[in-house]
């Protein structure tokens, strides 16, 4: 049964709550937030039938990170006042940082359906649904926002992202440059920027944006590293590309594409140990990352640790049996390893073959596998055949290395990977 509240028009009752409750918003608004949970802990103790005690309480336990105990307060509020749109809008923006993402939905919907003009339930709930991969329900949500608020630089924020999530790389833009225009000051809007300005192959741009970011010395410096440090390694500035990743782990430390990519420029500039440390790092982050098992097993061949690198790459096959790039590296060490115990002409054809049907493998890559898989199965007639084929395609900054390969198997051999420093199997960048 819903608890009846204390009357509002009970003035004698209510007005102790009343200045307790006023004290507590100005403190909350003014960031003097343990005076502001000091004093609603007085309101919650003495008034614990009124629903906006508890909702403020929530709102200050979060501001501190207690999210679990911000939830029980909203719990509570609800249970006072069970149809108020802005405790369910609370309570979906708490249960949205727990990452409770379906339950996020369902109570800003809900928040929605009692108050239709709710613009910060329609933002949040835009936010939710794109974390779900939502884009489009999360733009047209984002538009309803607008309406309401046509200056909400959030909002152009977040549907420039949903933009950039399905490639339409203009429109991000054009609500990015209205974000900023509206607030100079939004960092997330430059880095956010600065990513549009690298997909369109505008690397000047980008890094202006990003060095924008940089500059203003926020929370999100270390998106701002990030993306930066990927197109310092685009462009060959590997120890540029390693300082920025490194600066951007000192500011976010559990930011596992950080270890990704400072392992892949550690690896291009033969720095294998190091990207071994960085690999490993990435797979305690995020153990279910395809790519990070496969640079791991690429890092541990160029170390000469054939089985373990074999091993990591088929283990990343338990977590993405299609990874095109997994498939690759597979062939071709089970083709071509210098170590005979782990060459398997046979199974290196299997996993050739199931490359056939890929988009993610460039066509000539695909026809140099099944050449030196046919090669380890002795079958140099077809590998010679094959790899010709392959010379008709290949990009021109590869063809020395596949003609290499060509001569190698014309003199009746079949290939072996070269030293370390040599190899062709990088990680995925």
């Amino acid at each position: 049964m819903v608890k009846q509240k204390i009357p509002y028009w009970n003035v004698w009752k209510v007005m102790p709550w009343f200045v307790l409750l006023c004290r507590a918003l100005l403190c909350l608004r003014f960031g003097r937030n343990e005076k502001a949970l000091e004093l609603l802990n007085r309101a919650v103790t003495g008034y614990p039938e009124i629903s906006e005690t508890h909702r403020l309480r929530g709102i200050a336990l979060e501001r501190f990170g207690r999210l679990e105990m911000a939830l029980a307060d909203y719990n509570q509020a609800m249970d006072l006042e069970p149809n108020c749109a802005l405790i369910y809008c609370d309570r979906g923006a708490v249960l949205r940082s727990l990452k409770r993402y379906p339950e996020a939905l369902s109570d800003l919907t809900h928040a929605i359906k009692l108050n239709p003009k709710m613009s910060r339930a329609f933002y949040l709930r835009g936010c939710v649904l794109s974390w779900l991969g939502e884009s489009e329900k999360a733009i047209a949500d984002h538009n309803e926002v607008l309406i309401l608020e046509p200056r909400m630089d959030a909002a152009l924020l977040q549907r420039a992202n949903c933009w950039l999530k399905l490639g339409q790389l203009d429109r991000a833009l054009s609500d990015l440059d209205k974000a900023i225009i509206l607030n100079p000051d939004l960092a997330d809007a430059y880095v956010s920027r600065g990513v549009v300005w690298s997909m369109k192959e505008q690397q000047d741009k980008a890094v202006t944006d990003l060095n924008e970011a940089i500059r203003r010395n926020t929370n999100w410096l270390a998106y701002a590293f990030y993306h930066r440090a990927g197109i310092r390694l685009k462009e060959g500035k590997i120890d540029l590309s390693i300082d920025d990743y490194t600066k951007a782990i000192q500011h976010q430390p559990e930011y596992a594409d950080c270890f990704f990519g400072r392992a892949t420029a550690l690896y291009e500039k033969g720095d294998f140990d190091g990207a071994l440390a960085d690999c490993c790092e990435v797979l305690r982050l995020a153990p279910e990352n395809a790519l990070a098992y496969r640079n791991l097993g690429c890092t541990l061949i160029e170390l000469a640790r054939y089985k373990e690198g074999l091993a990591s790459l088929e283990k990343g096959l338990t977590v993405d049996f299609k990874c095109a790039m997994l498939l690759d590296s597979i062939a071709w060490i089970l083709a071509t390893c210098p170590e005979g115990a782990v060459r398997d002409g046979k199974r290196a054809l299997e996993f050739a073959d199931k490359l056939k049907d890929t988009t993610d493998i460039p066509e000539w890559r695909k026809v140099a596998l099944l050449a030196a898989a046919h090669a380890e199965c002795g079958n140099l007639d077809l590998a010679v055949a094959y790899q010709r084929t392959v010379l008709e395609k290949v990009p021109a900054g590869t063809r020395n290395y596949e003609e290499e390969v060509l001569k190698t198997f014309q003199a009746g051999l079949p290939y072996r990977e070269k030293a370390r420093s040599e190899a062709t199997t990088t990680p995925a960048s």
